[in-house]
């Protein structure tokens, strides 16, 4: 921090002491200061203001010393006895301001950084630190404001820059951060942490080829830092670089051997590269050092054949959060997926288009993929997922009425509606056992509501099996079953092929059910 000196005070020294003392003694608690004996210096200078209590040099420093020192209400009773003589020391309300915002005095903060900027308006640092106290109290519109003040007052203020990039990251305007960050690499072209932001930044943006490079040259910077080849093997794994995504996964290890997330997401690479003993080992390593213990022990399962009767909630929450940026880019582009469009196939086969359904109801509706094609045949639309990111996405498109992040069979069994339609695309996949689901349907579900869903089709006798995948797949009987015990009918089905996994396709089942009057149906699959 800088230290205040002005020039020498027009009026009377106590007589006990000259001026020329108070002088000197000013000059050798300056001196002490420069040579960072704080302690020293701030004895002396209370020595001066026992003899000259409105000594404006001794009150300053020391308040610098104190504030320095964190002794921030210390700090702040000198700044404001300066300013009681000095109401316009543009120092004083500068320094106290800051004080005030580490004390956390927050509203009183910004009001003396606008004082101080009243007397002052080109001062940088006045002005990012003034974009910093805003920030932090969300008013991401003054902050970025004032962010852009301090960079109008000089150029090559990075931290302005770079905060200025936070700022607009957490708005989720991602053009604007990325753009702050390279303005801020401008000026300090080697920060590691500005690498970093401009990295997750364009990974945001799907420029994941630019953000591999940002995350490497981090690496060359910070070698040794198991987070930055943990996050370079998750961009190499977007990118279907797979041993080079193991690689860094297992440097981000030899790191930090208990860095759970690592652990985890070697799984998942090993999985995916059928690995299938070496992914049992790293799972069983992500649950000894505590990381997703439950989602762990989920796919554990999936791949030693153990039967479990659904996914953990935290499970799917997780997996769908992950996947909600670029969900259906991957799932339209490179799997080839059209569930939602043959769904809506077997929907018009069955209502003639001029009939519009009252309320239908999206189960596990994710971004909104099927919903696009259900919204015009239905009065009222409303969205169920239990992921954030994916209800986020589906905000977006403003397909839907209401949205609502839940369990959908808690949402179902609390919900005080009647729906006249049901879908849900690729959901029960994760839930296994459907009974519960099926009979909080029925209890929902208007005299002749219809119900569409999709299905992956097992090949032996159970009801539902856990595959390796981590996805759960069923029998024709027991989704008849259902049917019957819940009051529908099935109204129609048809084999599809779901998406390609691993450059194969999934088999599955469309299947529409319709209410009926009486308390069971009759069809047979």
């Amino acid at each position: 921090m800088q230290h205040y000196q002005t020039k020498e005070p027009g009026r009377a020294i106590p007589s006990q002491y000259s001026y020329d003392k108070i002088q000197d003694q000013l000059r050798h608690a300056l001196d002490l200061l420069s040579k960072g004996k704080t302690g020293e210096a701030l004895r002396l200078y209370r020595k001066i203001l026992n003899s000259d209590p409105d000594n404006l040099h001794a009150l300053f420093n020391a308040g610098i010393i104190h504030h320095s020192g964190e002794d921030l209400s210390q700090a702040v009773a000198c700044y404001r006895k300066v300013l009681d003589q000095e109401p316009t020391n543009f120092q004083a309300l500068h320094h106290m301001a800051n004080a005030l915002k580490d004390l956390g005095h927050t509203n009183e903060a910004i009001m003396t950084y606008t004082a101080a900027l009243e007397l002052d308006n080109a001062h940088a640092d006045t002005h990012y630190n003034l974009a910093i106290t805003l920030h932090q109290e969300g008013r991401f519109e003054e902050a970025a404001e004032r962010y852009q003040k301090a960079i109008d007052s000089d150029q090559s203020h990075f931290p302005a820059h770079y905060n200025k990039g936070v700022l607009f990251y957490e708005m989720e305007c991602f053009v604007e951060a990325a753009q702050c960050y390279r303005n801020g690499l401008t000026i300090q072209p080697d920060e590691p942490d500005c690498l970093y932001n401009l990295g997750l930044t364009l990974t945001k943006l799907g420029h994941l080829a630019e953000a591999v490079n940002c995350h490497e040259l981090c690496i060359r910077l910070n070698p040794d830092d198991p987070e930055l080849h943990n996050t370079l093997g998750s961009l190499y794994k977007q990118q279907t670089r797979l041993e080079e995504a193991e690689a860094c996964y297992r440097k981000a290890i030899s790191l930090r051997p208990d860095y759970g997330i690592a652990h985890t997401n070697l799984a998942i690479v090993l999985h995916t590269l059928d690995r299938t003993e070496e992914a049992i080992l790293s799972y069983q390593n992500a649950i000894d050092h505590g990381h997703d213990q439950e989602s762990a022990k989920y796919m554990l399962s999936a791949l030693k054949g153990e039967s479990r009767t659904s996914a953990p909630q935290l499970y799917i929450t997780k997996l769908f959060d992950n996947y909600a940026e670029n969900f259906e880019q991957t799932l339209t582009e490179k799997l080839g997926y059209e569930v939602p469009r043959l769904l809506k196939e077997l929907f018009d086969d069955l209502v003639p288009p001029e009939v519009k359904l009252g309320h239908g109801i999206d189960l596990g509706c994710g971004t909104g993929l099927a919903g696009l094609h259900f919204k015009e045949r239905v009065s009222r639309f409303t969205g169920v997922d239990l992921s954030g990111g994916m209800i986020k996405k589906a905000e977006e498109k403003k397909i839907y009425d209401s949205l609502h992040r839940a369990d959908i069979t808690e949402h179902l069994n609390s919900s005080p509606e009647c729906f006249d339609l049901f879908i849900a695309t690729d959901v029960f996949i994760y839930l296994g056992e459907i009974r519960p689901l099926f009979t909080a349907i029925a209890k929902r579900a208007s005299d002749h509501a219809l119900m569409l869903f999709s299905v992956e089709l097992g090949e032996g006798n159970a009801d539902y099996t856990l595959q390796k995948s981590g996805r759960y797949c069923y029998s024709p009987d027991y989704l008849q079953r259902l049917a019957r015990d819940t009051g529908f009918k099935v109204l129609a089905l048809r084999e599809a092929r779901l998406r390609k996994e691993k450059g194969e396709w999934l088999r599955g089942l469309l299947i529409a059910m319709g209410k009926t009057p009486g308390p069971t149906g009759s069809d047979q699959l």
